[in-house]
């Protein structure tokens, strides 16, 4: 997947992040290559979800509140 963070300033939207994530691409050639498969997923018996107020995340707080899920 590729994202891309605009804001829209004095000059129209602008590109401030580009973000390209190779993790799948990655995780199919090293399947092909080794045979072996390399993903795992988890279903959860009832949805889960996380509130958290504001728009600063403290990796120390939300980082433990996800791992216990």
């Amino acid at each position: 997947d590729c994202w891309d963070a605009e804001i829209d300033g004095s000059y129209g939207w602008i590109e401030c992040v580009g973000i390209a994530h190779r993790g799948c691409y990655d995780l199919q050639s090293h399947e092909e290559a080794t045979g072996k498969t390399l993903r795992a997923r988890r279903e959860f018996d009832e949805p889960r979800t996380t509130v958290i107020d504001g728009w600063t995340i403290d990796g120390a707080t939300a980082g433990p509140a996800f791992k216990a899920l």
